[in-house]
């Protein structure tokens, strides 16, 4: 599963809804029509002779204020040591670049229950020569029972990724496909919620049989609701497992970027690894068209009579 890709894609379909839920002072002030993603935005680790594409970086205004701010998030799926440091690393860089304040925040979507640190210091002969400050989502520590009356997207997808007790797994399943049908998105954004549940709380035999006991339960309109749903999803060839999940997640974007894509271009991504898809997803924030897309595939996939080297008249 490309966990870097769905959070990426999660927070930036539903980011209002996201400060909403996890961070209500900053809520309160944003100003929600200033908002401007900054996709692109690259950090090179010099030490480590590599880049680092920001996971999200908004720039933004506070209601009452002339100034724009960057708020800056960033998910970490496993655990580092230098993590705080890098968080300052980055904010060094978007500061030098931007000349604007930062909000920095860090997702911790780990199963591991760790108490990470909030803070980067630096200190020189017992004198505090450097103080930096992030703001910390530990979803691996916090209750989903907190977020299961919310109706918020972003807290039913990221329910699946709080402390969950061994036996409440086919619980918080079934609540979030609850919460899912009373907030009625469009099949789309329902489909990227739904995602999150089938990736991150894949259930038992024993566990599956007391999850489809409890969606019985539901009244006679829910099910049908939910059957619609579940067909929704499968007629838009949504599945989870296909090349770890990434070719599903780029094809998602390719259709929110330039609506829907051509069989031959499905059939030439049918064709590339792994490691192929990871780039194909990466270079899509360069792409300003669909032929960018052909000309990507017909580089990197080879000719054969059924698909045509080039796709685009």
């Amino acid at each position: 599963m490309d966990h870097d890709g769905l959070f990426k894609e999660l927070l930036r379909t539903f980011f209002v809804e996201f400060v909403e839920a996890f961070l209500p002072k900053m809520a309160a002030h944003l100003d929600p029509a200033s908002l401007e993603f900054l996709d692109k935005e690259v950090i090179r680790e010099v030490a480590a002779r590599k880049k680092h594409i920001v996971d999200v970086l908004v720039r933004a205004r506070l209601m009452g204020e002339p100034a724009f701010i960057l708020i800056h998030v960033e998910n970490q799926a496993s655990r580092d040591d230098d993590f705080p440091e890098r968080m300052f690393d980055y904010f060094s860089w978007l500061r030098a670049k931007h000349r604007l304040p930062i909000y920095p925040v860090a997702i911790f979507s780990y199963d591991e229950q760790h108490l990470e640190p909030d803070h980067f210091r630096v200190a020189i002969l017992g004198d505090n020569v450097l103080s930096f400050k992030y703001k910390v989502i530990p979803l691996n520590r916090m209750p989903w029972r907190k977020f299961v009356r919310q109706p918020n997207p972003v807290a039913t997808a990221l329910m699946t990724k709080m402390r969950i007790a061994p036996n409440e797994r086919w619980k918080v399943k079934s609540e979030c496909l609850r919460m899912l049908l009373t907030l009625r998105l469009d099949a789309a954004r329902s489909e990227l919620i739904w995602t999150f549940a089938e990736s991150y709380l894949k259930l038992s035999v024993e566990e599956t049989k007391r999850y489809e006991r409890e969606i019985a339960k539901l009244p006679q309109e829910e099910q049908e609701t939910t059957m619609q749903l579940m067909t929704s999803f499968k007629r838009e060839g949504i599945q989870i497992g296909q090349h770890d999940g990434k070719e599903t997640l780029v094809i998602r974007q390719l259709r929110k970027r330039f609506g829907e894509i051509s069989p031959e271009i499905t059939k030439r991504m049918d064709a590339l690894s792994s490691d192929q898809l990871d780039e194909l997803g990466e270079s899509l924030f360069d792409f300003t068209s669909i032929i960018d897309v052909e000309n990507w595939l017909a580089r990197h996939t080879p000719n054969d009579h059924n698909v045509p080297p080039t796709l685009s008249t």
